[in-house]
């Protein structure tokens, strides 16, 4: 997966990198008429090209672990929540209690996931600076 951002703040071999999110329609906002905001996004990429404050980057990823990653941050809550209310249903509880419990252990998944961020999220790496910026 590559994405194009330009570098913000670099600390030793690590830049942040200001990077420009990618809408499901695929940036062709002529033929779209979605009427999408063009939103921006931080990422922190190893620094492999020697990038300077203001430059504009290039940034790869990994695919499989891009996907991997938003498999475990779509899929493990999904996964929770209806583990949880078959389990509370089963158990007999009243309808209410279901749904509360699988909530709370929805929400409770994602503050799991966050625990685990910096393990499970896929490596950045700036490859080539395609500009030089300001220094």
């Amino acid at each position: 997966m590559e994405i194009i951002g330009t570098v913000i703040a670099v600390d030793g071999n690590m830049a942040e990198v200001i990077v420009r999110r990618v809408s499901a329609c695929g940036e062709n906002c002529a033929t779209c008429k979605g009427s999408c905001e063009t939103t921006t996004a931080k990422t922190v990429a190893e620094n492999l090209a020697g990038a300077g404050v203001g430059d504009m980057v290039k940034i790869e990823s990994e695919s499989s672990a891009v996907i991997r990653a938003a498999l475990i941050l779509y899929m493990i809550p999904i996964a929770v929540t209806i583990l949880l209310a078959a389990l509370f249903y089963g158990l007999g509880f009243d309808n209410l209690y279901v749904i509360l419990f699988s909530v709370i252990g929805f929400f409770a998944s994602f503050f799991a996931i966050k625990c685990f961020d910096k393990k499970i999220a896929p490596k950045s790496y700036i490859t080539k600076v395609l500009g030089k910026g300001e220094k």
